[in-house]
């Protein structure tokens, strides 16, 4: 199976529980990370099973 990028999100370093599972939902979520006492924001990118 492969995947591709269905949608990015920025998140802010303080956003609490960024990343919610869907149980109904068949997707991988990755997370970049900005290195410790780093204030800029994060990176979510939600990949969706590619057809």
């Amino acid at each position: 199976m492969t995947y591709e990028v269905d949608n990015i999100k920025t998140i802010k370093p303080t956003t609490a529980n960024p990343v919610q599972r869907d149980p109904q939902t068949n997707q991988v979520t990755l997370m970049t990370c900005t290195p410790l006492h780093d204030q800029h924001p994060s990176a979510l990118s939600y990949w969706a099973p590619h057809s």
